[in-house]
Order: structure tokens, then C-alpha cells, then sequence
């Protein structure tokens, strides 16, 4: 499990991630993923590939993809804004990778340094700065220019090796009208009615959508994604429970505890003691 994706305040973010699972899911952020350890299946828009130790993945600002483990698995996994893209920042609005992955042996070895060095950057005293933060200071402290610095390198050794084709009408496809739409607004009460229309189209098609490309039904995605906010939560707050599961979009304490327990195989007050 990782973080949950939204569009976040901070200019970077980086996670060393084990057993990395997530649903379809899409953010306005640039992500890259380098696996150190074990195989993950990767599914970006209508990619697909198992990445194994030394590979990586660059993913686009709005486009969907997935992740899930394949065996016991460790990678980095890079999230970073427009405000550090530099000189790539027009290839990442405005283009998108015919094929986003990258092998073991296409990659330089300052790749893998950049993410380690990222990492040893994001636990200094004060952390990353936030988007807001890293356009208004005139000035830098080091480590945030530390921080733009490697992901210009990570940049380098991985955009140039990617083959670029400009954006098409793909980004309003239904099946990215309907992951933004559940990404905007899961904390409310949805039903696959109330998304249908919204989204101006039948609910039975809708159904199909969710069973072929996201790989679950409505009521499984969103509660995925209602828990992975939910684990944010607790992570990074000492929030009640009650206020998580509320604040997550669950109707319910017990229908929470009951999601959490099939898919972490805890409660949430042991995940929590666990931390």
C-alpha cells in the first residue's frame, strides 16, 4: 500500500514501496516507479507490462494506471508536480509515451542513484517544500535545489528514451471521465445511478466499464479507493478512527472495519498500533 493519490500540495513526494497495490486510479502529478526488488504488473491507460528488478516506469500527468504485486516486491516510487518537470515540463503536458517502460539495461545507473538520493533529501529537516512554496522562494535552501537537481537527472536518463506522441482526444474517454469524476468526489455518497448521470450514459454500460477495465465492480473500486485515503489518514494523522472512516466516505464503522480486515488482514486500530 502507498499513499493516496490527489492533487497534492507538496512539489515531491517519494516512497520506498513494498508490495506496491493500487486500483486504476489518475492524479495531475508526474510519477515514476523503479523496482528493486520482485515483479509488479503495471497497467497504464491501455499498457500493460510486469516490471522486474532494474526496471522502471515513467507515468504521465492524467493517465490511468494500476499497480499490483506479483511477489514480495520492493521499488521507489517518485511523485513530483509541474514545478520541478524544468525544461521537460511542455514533453509532460502535452505528450505521452507510446510505450512508458523503460528495461534494466536501457537505464543509467545515475537513475537508480537519483531516487536514493531523493530519499536521503525528503527526510532532511523540513522535508520537501510545497508547490506554492518552491515557485515564491527567490532563494532555495540546498536541499530543495538538491531535490529539483535529481529529478532533472531522473529526467534525463529516462524522457529522451521514450517515444513521444502528442496527446489525443484519448484523455476524454469514458473510462477517464469516470476514474476523475470517483477521484473528485468518493467521499460522498455514490451510486453507479448517480454516476451514470453524471457521466450522460447508460448504467449497465457503466458496469461493463468498471468489469473490463478497471477489473472490479463499482462498489469494489470505490471502496479501494475510500480505503486507501482512509490508510493515508491514519498514517500521516491522529485522527479518531471514527473521524477517518467519515472523513473517507464509509456510511458505516462496521462496513470500514470489514473492508480494512479483507484487505490489510487487521483491524484499523492494529494497523495504527503497527505504525
Amino acid at each position: 500500500m502507498h499513499p493516496f493519490y490527489e492533487n497534492k500540495e507538496s512539489a515531491l513526494q517519494i516512497f520506498p514501496s513494498r508490495n506496491l497495490e493500487f486500483p486504476e486510479h489518475l492524479h495531475s502529478h508526474t510519477e515514476i516507479l523503479f523496482v528493486r526488488e520482485g515483479r509488479i504488473l503495471v497497467n497504464i491507460m491501455d499498457r500493460s507490462r510486469e516490471l522486474e528488478k532494474g526496471d522502471c516506469t515513467v507515468i504521465f500527468p492524467q493517465e490511468i494506471h494500476s499497480y499490483r504485486s506479483l511477489e514480495e516486491s520492493l521499488g521507489w516510487l517518485l511523485i513530483f508536480g509541474d514545478s520541478l518537470a524544468g525544461p521537460y515540463l511542455r514533453s509532460l503536458q502535452e505528450y505521452s509515451p507510446k510505450n512508458p517502460f523503460l528495461s534494466a539495461g536501457e537505464l543509467h545507473k545515475d537513475a537508480a542513484l537519483a531516487f536514493e538520493r531523493l530519499h536521503e533529501i525528503s527526510c532532511l529537516p523540513g522535508g520537501f517544500p510545497t508547490g506554492a512554496e518552491h515557485r515564491q522562494s527567490s532563494v532555495m535552501p540546498d536541499h530543495h535545489a538538491l531535490s529539483f537537481a535529481w529529478v532533472q537527472v531522473l529526467l534525463a536518463n529516462t524522457v529522451p528514451l521514450l517515444s513521444l506522441q502528442k496527446n489525443q482526444a484519448e484523455s476524454m474517454d469514458l473510462t477517464y471521465r469516470l476514474v476523475h469524476y470517483i477521484m473528485e468526489h468518493f467521499r460522498e455518497p455514490l451510486t453507479l445511478d448517480l454516476l451514470a448521470k453524471e457521466l450522460h450514459v447508460n448504467k449497465y454500460y457503466l458496469s461493463h466499464i468498471f468489469s473490463k477495465r478497471l477489473h472490479m465492480n463499482f462498489r469494489q473500486y470505490l471502496n479501494r479507493i475510500r480505503l486507501e485515503h482512509a490508510l493515508q489518514l491514519i498514517r500521516s494523522t491522529r485522527e479518531p478512527l471514527t473521524s477517518v472512516w467519515e472523513n473517507a466516505g464509509f456510511n458505516s464503522q462496521r462496513s470500514f472495519n470489514r473492508i480494512f480486515q479483507e484487505v490489510l488482514g487487521m483491524t484499523p486500530l492494529e494497523y495504527r498500533n503497527s505504525l
